[in-house]
């Protein structure tokens, strides 16, 4: 099993997340305890009287671990027999197209298939039921197979985009708008399709409750205890691959809405919007002009692109983006009007060092004082750790780094020029120099690490 994205914990959601947590009805299930369990047993009349007439509280589980799986598969079954199918048949070929359709149902089929597996293992262990009978290997034969996290990581990729065509399907097509009321209405549970979607995604907690519950009513000495401690260990981390997976989903459609926020909020700006490009940063600044007066500029740092446009102060209403979600950089610039003046490949672009001595000489040590506070920021660390007494220590600690703190505010006022960053285009006329001047040393410092650091990525 993957593991690359284990280390993010289960409880973790982020604003419009579809953070893995059991559902109110099958959380309610799996707290009910024996004495639902023991009701609902009487529906499994073809199960054997050693199941119906059971008394003891792991039997029970079995049997709610039984019925919540056949219940999901009914759900999938729907999703397939009542949407999926009709949709593709030949007499409603009008409703929608048959890719969109793919798109909406897509991995719903394999799904189906991998939980009707789960559920026959589940009804023969239960035909052939005794005390010493086992579940936790069922758990482990299904949920293993890499097959079945592939199937769920690409379901959980694509569901937004899916719930998305559900809805644009639905405000353009009256027809298809129809048929889903009518398949919601004939549903049992009055569910409509984005109910029925959203299953797969509240399915695996309700086995986490579940194995917690056999794992505490199976003795240890029971065959089935190591490997229902196996089961929990897997289905954890199947959980929060899961949980990972959805997160950087969400990530990635944040980043394309921050994209698409920019694109419309400056002037003249277009085609910014691609799969592959990520926001890193924005600063306002000033440059020189060709005419030597300073103006205000605004710069948009991506991991491959950097923008420098004019900024200036919106006056009367301001329109504003409506999206779903609204990135921390949309909400930062919505007081000022941005027009684009240049597009530059971080390829083609080179930062210029300093020619002066006496200003390199200050930046060499601006440069080792930072170091040198990191260090002794990082020392200061470890001695609050040490269980001896080290309040001497500390003070020398914190006495040093008080100075060097003094002495790098010192350097960073001492020149002006610390501001001033000179770049360098590569552009179709030849090299073109521009000059930058941040408001502060410490911004014009981070940000050529930024772009450096950046470049560098670019190049591997």
């Amino acid at each position: 099993m993957r593991r690359d994205c284990l280390k993010l914990r289960l409880s973790d959601p982020s604003p419009g997340s579809l953070s893995f947590h059991a559902s109110d009805s099958e959380e309610e299930s799996s707290d009910r305890g024996s004495r639902s369990s023991r009701s609902g047993v009487e529906d499994l009349n073809m199960l054997p009287t050693a199941v119906a007439t059971a008394q003891d509280t792991r039997t029970h589980v079995v049997v709610e671990l039984y019925e919540t799986e056949k219940s999901y598969v009914e759900a999938l079954e729907i999703l397939v027999k009542k949407y999926l199918q009709p949709l593709k048949s030949p007499e409603n070929a009008g409703l929608l197209d048959a890719f969109l359709v793919d798109e909406i149902f897509y991995q719903v089929p394999g799904i189906l298939n991998v939980h009707q597996v789960f559920l026959e293992q589940l009804r023969r262990r239960l035909e052939q039921w005794d005390l010493q009978q086992k579940v936790g290997d069922v758990f482990l034969d299904v949920f293993t197979k890499p097959t079945v996290m592939d199937t769920y990581m690409s379901f959980i990729n694509n569901l937004k985009k899916a719930k998305e065509t559900i809805k644009t399907a639905a405000a353009s097509r009256p027809a298809f708008a129809k048929f889903l009321d009518a398949m919601a209405r004939d549903h049992k549970g009055k569910l409509s399709l984005d109910n029925l979607l959203i299953k797969p995604v509240q399915k695996f907690p309700s086995y986490k409750l579940l194995i917690q519950r056999l794992i505490k009513h199976t003795d240890q000495s029971h065959p089935d205890h190591k490997l229902l401690l196996e089961a929990q260990k897997e289905i954890h981390d199947l959980l929060e691959l899961i949980n990972c997976t959805e997160r950087e989903s969400l990530e990635l459609e944040q980043q394309q809405q921050t994209l698409r926020e920019l694109e419309q909020m400056i002037e003249g700006l277009s085609n910014l919007v691609t799969a592959d490009r990520m926001f890193l940063r924005h600063e306002t600044v000033t440059m020189p002009s060709a005419q030597g007066t300073i103006k205000d500029r605004a710069l948009f740092l991506f991991n491959d692109t950097m923008l420098i446009t004019s900024v200036k102060r919106r006056t009367g209403t301001i329109k504003k983006p409506t999206p779903t979600y609204q990135s921390n950089i949309a909400s930062q610039m919505e007081g000022n009007k941005y027009k684009l003046l240049m597009r530059i490949s971080l390829a083609d672009l080179e930062i210029v060092k300093a020619k002066d001595e006496n200003l390199r000489r200050i930046m060499h040590e601006v440069e080792t004082l930072t170091e040198d506070v990191n260090t002794l920021t990082q020392i200061s660390e470890n001695v609050a750790a040490l269980h001896t007494q080290h309040s001497q220590l500390e003070e020398i600690v914190r006495e040093m780094l008080h100075t060097l703190n003094r002495q790098l505010s010192e350097r960073q006022n001492s020149d002006t020029q610390l501001c001033y960053m000179e770049i360098s285009l590569n552009t179709s006329n030849g090299p073109e120099n521009l000059t930058i001047i941040y408001p502060k040393a410490d911004k014009r410092t981070s940000w050529e690490e930024l772009i450096n650091e950046t470049k560098q990525k670019l190049c591997k």
